[in-house]
């Protein structure tokens, strides 16, 4: 059995060991939060990376809110009832409420805020979810007018959404971002400006009052929201830092509360001081590489795919080089917790050879791919600017150059740069992960449908799509986890990516700071409203 060469693939991250100097006390109407990379936006619309949503979060609400378990709860909407067949929701607007410049807040402002999403013209990446309303599809395609949508506003305090199909995540689905009510007068005097703190109107938690692009973002509690009284922290701090280590310095520091990650080797002497101040809990997501599934080599090529992704050693990148026991190796396109385990059952029919046999049938296929050590395959491999990021990306390669003979080259761009590159095609293979924002395998599925904005590896198959579009009209449960294990293993056997792990995640936070809960909250999505700060 071939061994990996370690030191190809280990990288370390120094840490000085020395005590901080003793942090300042931090006021306690404050806390500062580490966010990790700039947002791309803050337009709740436009909203496509996980630094925007834990944001936007914080300064929009929706009709549907979230708990710390990610459960719905009333949000605007005080209550809500659903027709018998389950195909309409009436939802209930609470009295007078009010934008953060203090101007009421109706029903219209949530058709605005639905019809804006819709409209083609924006090219919102979450627009798809809008095909569980009538006319969904034609409304976002542009061939039929905003109002035709199946959503109405009876009165001011009422509105009535009508779906095509029974569908038991809506209102999962209701709580995410891109469908948190704006203003939309603001938007249409300022244009793409309406974000800026001077401009910004929100209907959150909190405000916009500061923002230093790549610097720091200032929140203030907005005194118009309609659970005012039960926000207890008055201003929030969001900081960008450059990597997690400098993260961790900072929190070392004492000039971070919370960090948005932890650095992945930490001296054991520090990682033991601060072993109660670590709070760790599960994604719902994975962790995988597109192959670009448009453009050679890996174009028409399926071979050369599946060589690829069966030289990938597991078990060695989750035990030995993330070095984390909580991750597990991923076999499949999809998780094996989504639905609670529904899908577990599709995973790669090499999953238990032993790791010489992967080795063998992986050389195999590369032979039959075109390629040998004669005739090596070169290929690019992209990743956004990471610590984390370097050392997969680094293992990858060390792993196809042994396994496979391949040459990789291995490069990485700032994280707006490389959304654009990844967006456009623009690679040929490239980092990617899908951290789904409600428990239901549709949210993974789209991936993989033709043209859909999260399908990042340019993978189509009619097939694919014709699958997942009978299991969103099924009228049973059973029958809508058959149809979508056809489709799931579909893509599966047409490797469009590479799948890695299904990821944890792992914050430090100050003992002072209470309300933060992640073993129940698998979709890593938090509400500072929720936390208070010990006196």
């Amino acid at each position: 059995m071939n061994k990996l060469n370690l030191s190809l693939i280990t990288l370390s991250v120094l840490l000085n060991a020395c005590s901080p100097a003793k942090p300042a006390t931090p006021p306690r109407d404050s806390i500062r939060i580490a966010l990790g990379a700039t947002p791309a936006t803050l337009d709740p619309t436009l909203i496509q990376d996980l630094e925007a949503n834990g944001v936007i979060d914080n300064l929009f609400a929706g009709l549907v809110d979230f708990n710390n378990s990610n459960q719905p709860i009333p949000g605007l909407a005080e209550k809500w009832d659903v027709s018998a067949d389950g195909k309409t929701y009436r939802f209930v607007l609470r009295q007078n409420l009010k934008f953060s410049d203090g101007t009421p807040l109706t029903a219209q402002d949530v058709l605005n805020t639905f019809y804006r999403l819709a409209d083609p013209r924006n090219g919102a990446g979450y627009a798809y979810l809008l095909r569980n309303l009538v006319n969904g599809d034609d409304v976002v395609a542009g061939k039929l007018a905003l109002n035709q949508l199946g959503i109405s506003a009876p009165d001011a305090n009422t509105i009535v959404m009508h779906l095509t199909h029974k569908n038991s995540s809506w209102l999962d689905i209701l709580t995410l971002p891109c469908f948190d009510v704006i203003k939309f007068s603001t938007i249409s005097t300022y244009g793409a400006a309406w974000v800026k703190p001077t401009h910004i109107v929100t209907s959150g938690a909190y405000t916009l009052v500061n923002y230093v692009m790549n610097g720091e973002m200032k929140l203030v509690k907005n005194k118009y929201y309609y659970a005012e009284s039960q926000v207890a922290i008055e201003n929030v701090l969001l900081q960008t830092e450059a990597n997690r280590t400098s993260e961790f310095n900072a929190y070392r520091s004492g000039a971070l509360d919370m960090t948005s990650s932890v650095p992945m080797d930490i001296d054991p002497s520090l990682k033991q001081k601060y072993q109660a101040e670590f709070k760790r809990g599960q994604y719902e997501a994975l962790v995988f590489y597109d192959f670009n599934n448009a453009a050679a080599p890996l174009k028409d090529n399926l071979k050369l795919r599946q060589a690829l992704t069966i030289a990938v050693d597991r078990e060695m990148l989750v035990n030995k080089i993330i070095n984390d026991e909580l991750r597990s190796p991923l076999y499949s396109t999809v998780t094996a917790t989504i639905d609670n385990g529904a899908y577990q059952d599709i995973a790669y029919s090499w999953q238990k050879l032993p790791r010489a046999e992967q080795i063998k049938l992986a050389q195999q296929l590369y032979r039959e791919a075109g390629y040998s050590p004669k005739h090596p395959l070169e290929i690019k491999l992209l990743y956004n600017s990471d610590e984390g990021n370097k050392k997969r990306s680094l293992a990858l390669a060390a792993m196809w150059q042994q396994v496979l003979g391949v040459k990789t080259i291995v490069s990485n761009q700032e994280w707006k740069t490389f959304l654009v590159s990844r967006h456009k095609g623009d690679f040929q293979i490239a980092r990617d992960g899908a951290n789904v924002d409600y428990n239901s395998v549709a949210a993974y599925a789209q991936m993989y449908v033709c043209k859909s904005p999260q399908n990042n590896s340019q993978y189509c198959n009619p097939a694919y799509d014709k699958l997942v579009n009978q299991a969103e009209l099924s009228t049973t449960s059973a029958q809508k986890v058959a149809l979508y294990k056809q489709a799931l293993g579909v893509a599966l056997n047409d490797y469009p990516i590479l799948p890695l792990y299904q990821p944890t995640y792992t914050k430090l936070v100050k003992p002072y700071v209470l309300g933060y809960n992640p073993e129940s909250n698998h979709l890593a999505r938090f509400q500072i409203k929720w936390f208070s700060l010990k006196p």
